[in-house]
């Protein structure tokens, strides 16, 4: 019996093509956090190794997000974790270790398990460089 057929056997439903009505709020995610810089490298096309701009790179250095608990009671945040931010300019006014915020970002969720953002950008701008107020 095929897996499709398994679950429609237990009361469940397959559709297809939700994925183009599912939304990520990028900005309210973004709300609570502080971003800072790791890396800046060029943004190329996986198959044509074209430019396609820059990636911003940062780590999560500080999460106040409140999340809800998971079904153990388990609390979990995403402090130390990375984002990349694609920006499709030649270059941003940023470097490592400076606080910054993105412009316009778009986040699109991907993986198999939906736990990856792919972010777009117009641009990420410095609020503090190398910790100190910009």
């Amino acid at each position: 019996m095929s897996r499709r057929c398994k679950l429609i056997e237990k009361g469940l439903l397959l559709m297809y093509n939700l994925k183009p009505f599912q939304v990520f709020q990028t900005e309210k995610f973004l709300k609570d956090k502080e971003l800072t810089v790791t890396n800046i490298k060029p943004w190329q096309d996986y198959d044509s190794k074209e430019t396609l701009g820059v990636k911003v790179e940062v780590a999560i250095t500080k999460d106040e997000t409140v999340y809800p608990a998971g079904r153990d009671g388990t609390v979990m945040t995403n402090l130390f974790e990375k984002l990349t931010f694609k920006v499709a300019k030649n270059s941003v006014d940023v470097k490592a270790n400076d606080i910054v915020t993105p412009v316009h970002p778009v986040a699109t969720i991907y993986g198999d398990y939906q736990n990856q953002l792919s972010i777009t950008a117009d641009d990420v701008v410095a609020v503090k460089a190398d910790g100190a107020k910009k």
